[in-house]
């Protein structure tokens, strides 16, 4: 059984020898990465769903961040 990125389909491969920081295995598989709230992606694409939105953020008229 393979595990698969939401995102790009690329295979998640782990091996416990491995060293970080590790970015990709080779063209079709990389290291697994759990966002904070709990999703499995691919290492290259899991820390886009981490990054906050910039419509997220109520920001004033004079471009400070309302709290």
């Amino acid at each position: 059984m393979t595990i698969n990125c939401q995102d790009c389909g690329r295979i998640i491969y782990w091996d416990d020898e491995m060293k970080e920081p590790v970015k990709s295995i080779d063209d079709i598989s990389a290291p697994p990465y759990v966002t904070e709230s709990g999703d499995l992606f691919c290492s290259l694409c899991g820390p886009q769903y981490d990054e906050p939105d910039e419509d997220d953020y109520d920001y004033e008229e004079e471009g400070e961040l309302s709290t």
